[in-house]
């Protein structure tokens, strides 16, 4: 008998037992996987969110760079500078007015059918200008959406950097003014001439090459890469400008550039750059990621509320306030320069999306899409009423019902990640215009 109860030990497991453990296991092993699951979704959504907060920072970090000083040097004369049609050339070559449309995502700012701008190719002085809704859809998300460019212009910050009267009517490749502080050998130079009755006439940017000191003032002596045609009398010299123009450093040409940028959403949802003038790229660059759209508003001193800028400001849409659209300020006339002069800040929204495209997900089967319904900017920036909420600009993710309710699909925006970023900056020139 004791023999045969340890064989029947020695057996092994029950086919009962076995079930019992495979049940056991199961569950287990189930329930490892849930925790799996949820605890990799949570690491996607923790590390997407972080990408996405450090491509916002980034990018907006890159635009404060080029707006804060928007309208350094020429801000002071603002009734002379604003909204002057701008001639420069790089090498020899003709750059403002353009002989035809600047490289994508830029390629609408200057005037194709249905865009804002019919001037003909002329880029007109402005700190800056919201130029709104021109980008093409096709390079935006999957064809959809739209997204703003900014256009900013600004100098340096150089010592003196007030503008310079001439005191005799310029000559054939020189320039003599009242005094020669603040300019030096390579300097880039804005020529900017007298009013006129309608609005600015037109203004011009040269370049420095020697200075021969006066009695009473300096010659400034034309050459280098940023002069052109400067012996004759045509817009891009200096000869037959009055003895009432000004010049105004901006920077130089061997490192210290002014800042003459068109800022905007390209392709695969990178923020890209465009250096109008080409002293260091003659195209287009990146310098930020993962922004889908770009949009922008005015805050203007001419309201009620309260703003950063430092002055009684509301919001403006320049899409939907005819004042301050880009064909309306950029006319040349005393009016539009007027308008210039009442922009004292910025509210620049940024729409960051991830470049990854997640799974549907939810608890208990219940799948849904990771992105939300809708994306909002701007609902705490006050009207001309003094109402926050009448220029908020919404974003309906998945427009064209492409999203499928039990896969994820390459074209449907729900199936990404999405951040929105805000950023409000003073334009320090121009506030100090009263």
């Amino acid at each position: 008998m004791k023999r045969q109860s340890s064989r029947r030990r020695m057996a092994g497991f029950t086919l009962i037992e076995m079930m019992i453990s495979m049940v056991v296991g199961l569950v287990v092993i189930s329930a490892v996987v849930a925790v799996q699951k949820a605890f990799e979704s949570q690491r996607r959504t923790s590390v997407s969110g972080n990408d996405l907060d450090n491509a916002g920072a980034y990018a907006l970090a890159q635009i404060d760079s080029l707006v804060r000083s928007a309208g350094s040097g020429f801000s002071q004369g603002y009734q002379q500078s604003y909204g002057c049609e701008l001639y420069a050339n790089n090498g020899g070559t003709a750059l403002l007015p353009a002989g035809g449309a600047f490289a994508s995502p830029f390629d609408n700012v200057l005037g194709s059918a249905g865009t804002w701008n019919s001037l003909g190719g002329a880029v007109r002085v402005a700190p800056l200008v919201i130029l709104p809704k021109i980008t093409d859809t096709a390079l935006l998300n999957q064809g959809n959406g739209q997204s703003d460019v900014l256009m900013v212009m600004g100098g340096t910050g150089a010592e003196a950097n007030v503008q310079t009267l001439f005191s005799a009517p310029a000559a054939s490749g020189t320039v003599t003014l009242q005094s020669g502080a603040g300019f030096h050998p390579n300097d880039l130079i804005m020529l900017i001439d007298a009013a006129q009755a309608s609005g600015p006439a037109t203004c011009q940017i040269n370049q420095v090459g020697t200075i021969t000191a006066l009695a009473n003032g300096a010659q400034l002596n034309l050459s280098g890469t940023m002069v052109a045609n400067p012996t004759t009398a045509t817009a891009t010299s200096p000869y037959g400008m009055s003895i009432d123009a000004s010049a105004v450093p901006i920077g130089n040409s061997v490192g210290n550039y002014p800042t003459f940028q068109l800022i905007g959403v390209g392709a695969n949802s990178q923020l890209t750059s465009y250096d109008m003038l080409q002293l260091i790229n003659a195209a287009p660059v990146a310098i930020g990621d993962s922004v889908m759209e770009l949009h922008a508003l005015y805050l203007t001193a001419n309201g009620v509320g309260t703003s950063p800028c430092g002055a009684a400001c509301i919001g403006v849409d320049p899409s939907k306030t005819a004042a301050y659209n880009p064909s309306t300020l950029l006319n040349g006339t005393t009016a539009a320069t007027a308008a210039l002069a009442t922009i004292k800040a910025v509210r620049i929204g940024l729409i960051l999306k991830s470049p990854l495209m997640e799974k549907l997900q939810g608890p208990s089967g219940a799948l849904t899409h990771v992105g939300p319904p809708t994306l909002t900017l701007f609902s705490d920036v006050p009207d001309a009423t003094g109402t926050p909420g009448n220029l908020t600009y919404t974003r309906t993710l998945d427009p064209t019902g492409l999203c499928s309710a039990t896969a994820p699909l390459p074209q449907c925006e729900l199936d990404f990640r999405y951040r929105t970023m805000e950023i409000t900056i003073p334009l320090r020139n121009p506030m100090m215009i009263s």
